[in-house]
């Protein structure tokens, strides 16, 4: 993957807010890898499309 490809993807902070939890939960979530996330020097970044997934089925979980 290049960094280019990268350009769009979140920080945990706005990847909270897209889902409406806390940045911390992402974090745990990213760690046990129910969110695609590269680990950077300064950070993670996380892959907005995946957020959007995740943010679908926690949605769906909730529903039921």
């Amino acid at each position: 993957m290049r960094l280019s490809d990268m350009e769009d993807w979140l920080t945990p902070a706005e990847a909270g807010r897209v889902v409406g939890i806390s940045k911390q939960a992402i974090i745990k979530h990213l760690e046990e890898r129910g969110i695609r996330a590269v680990k950077t020097h300064q950070g993670w970044l996380v892959d907005p499309k995946d957020v959007e997934r995740f943010g679908r089925e926690r949605k769906e979980r909730s529903r039921t």
